[in-house]
């Protein structure tokens, strides 16, 4: 019994009740109001804005209402944040564009290393055109060089060739036929 009796005592130290009864629903006394930048007013039954309090509207009956889950902008500049009903976050404006800002900044850091390295990516694209273009300037005028020489050697030139190398004037002089004659004379005459 002893252990009931101790279990007991620290309920009611903490004002805890092991009764189940169905909570009565008693008007809450709306003691803060807060006017947002539309000029509606919202409510808190705590003595001040505070992260963690219930936040309220009316209705058109006068009854209140708890505020929906959202960010509220107030007439003062100020901004409040709503989650299931409480006062989730309380901040200003001006921090929230100071940390917009504080974004903004590193996305233009970011844009801005992004713009480099797009810059050094087209130099040296445009480098290795110039490369390119000089190559090109240069093969061109070989391209034209060389069509500007015959494509074969002259066919009087092979058939003399062809010629004095089929007749290696292994025969005297005076057993060669009239056209070996000339052509040994002729090969006299060009060495």
């Amino acid at each position: 019994m002893s252990v009931l009796k101790d279990i007991k005592s620290i309920f009611q130290k903490y004002n805890v009740s092991l009764e189940v009864s169905e909570p009565k629903e008693e008007p809450v006394q709306l003691m803060v109001e807060g006017i947002l930048a539309d000029g509606s007013s919202i409510f808190t039954d705590s003595d001040t804005w505070a992260v963690g309090v219930r936040a309220f509207t009316k209705d058109a009956e006068g009854n209140n209402v708890p505020l929906t889950d959202g960010e509220y902008e107030l007439a003062d500049g100020g901004v409040i944040k709503i989650a299931e009903g409480m006062v989730s976050e309380i901040g200003t404006k001006e921090a929230e564009d100071s940390e917009g800002e504080m974004k903004d900044d590193k996305k233009e850091e970011e844009m801005h290393e992004d713009m480099k390295a797009l810059f050094e990516h087209i130099t040296s694209l445009e480098a290795q055109i110039k490369s390119l273009n000089e190559k090109n300037t240069s093969l061109s005028a070989e391209v034209t060089k060389l069509s500007k020489q015959p494509a074969l050697a002259s066919i009087k030139d092979t058939k003399a060739k062809t010629e004095l190398s089929a007749h290696p004037f292994t025969k005297p002089f005076h057993k060669m036929s009239y056209e070996e004659k000339v052509a040994f004379n002729f090969s006299k005459i060009k060495n």
